[in-house]
């Protein structure tokens, strides 16, 4: 190979932030790249020593050695994201990369990315806001820009009965015991259903079904959902008095229309938002449930195709509404 070719190759790797090796067909190191030395902790100039003998031996690094031991026997290009500790116990998330080149008597080449750090954020992103809002803004290409779109989806309100009295018995560390127990449950049970939380209102949840991804069974996931989480509220409360705390009853209103999605704010400070006349109606419908009801509007239950269990059904007019509305009382003890 051309001399200054090779000379142009170790400058491109040694400044590469990937980590970079090469081996010979018997997988022993010919090449590591300051990046490489770095992660495995090398000083040496020469190596000497196959590629997995510089990992350490744990349990945590086996499908990292099993990947450079199935790589070289099979002399197959593969990519995987493995775990790594280091010999401090440092933890890693790592994507491998390794090609084999059959010329001159064979060599390996390996190429390794640190993930640990972008995972970590994805990770504190997803907690701090839904999964779903996460994945929309770091993997859609205009998932950071400003703007909103028209759409059509479900939106549930939920409310828990007397927080307000019962916060002032607790102290304010029981309170977010209390609260995050709750939040546990149901934040489970909505991820199931792929509904996405947009905020939480103290004690209470404003949710959608259908943004940012679209999904044509938004009002059934939602009503379905929300029988599910008032069947929870059993379990809420098992926990809730074997802590010594007071029962909790929630209420719960849905609602169905268009409404404007997206990223609302200045580019210094944005939040992925929902708003319009479907958005309050389903906060106001929620104010007309008791402990333990749920609530769907009219054009909710339009738009299920299946049959519902409906224990009662009235005509209101909604505060700042212009005409009366029927809403239906849905039967939490039973499934759609």
């Amino acid at each position: 190979m051309n001399k200054n070719l090779i000379a142009n190759l170790h400058y491109i790797f040694d400044n590469m932030k990937e980590a970079v090796c090469i081996t010979n067909k018997f997988s022993i190191v010919q090449y590591m790249n300051p990046s490489a030395k770095k992660l495995f902790n090398i000083k040496l100039e020469t190596f000497n020593k196959k590629i997995w003998e510089f990992i350490p031996f744990n349990e945590r690094n086996d499908d990292f050695v099993t990947l450079f031991i199935d790589t070289l026997t099979e002399r197959k290009a593969k990519s995987l994201t493995v775990d790594y500790e280091n010999k401090e116990g440092k933890l890693f998330k790592l994507l491998v990369s390794m090609t084999y080149n059959d010329k001159n008597d064979g060599t390996f080449i390996i190429v390794i990315s640190d993930l640990t750090e972008i995972i970590r954020v994805h990770s504190a992103f997803s907690r701090y806001t839904s999964k779903e809002i996460a994945e929309y803004v770091l993997e859609t290409p205009d998932g950071e820009k400003q703007g909103g779109q028209l759409k059509e989806l479900t939106i549930l309100m939920s409310d828990i009965r007397g927080f307000t009295a019962l916060s002032t018995k607790l102290s304010a560390e029981e309170l977010i015991t209390v609260l995050n127990n709750y939040f546990e449950q149901m934040i489970a049970i909505i991820d199931k259903y792929e509904g996405t939380v947009i905020e939480f209102l103290g004690d209470g949840m404003f949710v959608i079904f259908g943004a940012p991804k679209d999904n044509a069974r938004h009002a059934y996931n939602a009503v379905a959902c929300a029988v599910e989480m008032e069947n929870a509220m059993k379990k809420v409360n098992e926990w809730n008095k074997s802590h010594g705390f007071s029962q909790l009853e929630m209420g719960i209103g849905i609602n169905s229309g268009k409404v404007v999605v997206g990223n609302i704010g200045s580019n210094q400070k944005m939040k992925y938002g929902c708003m319009g006349e479907s958005v309050n109606l389903a906060g106001r419908i929620e104010t007309f449930t008791t402990g333990g009801q749920i609530y769907i509007s009219q054009y909710t239950k339009a738009m299920i195709e299946e049959e519902l269990v409906i224990v009662s059904e009235q005509s209101i007019l909604p505060k700042g509404a212009k005409k009366h509305i029927k809403i239906f009382e849905k039967l939490k003890a039973l499934a759609i």
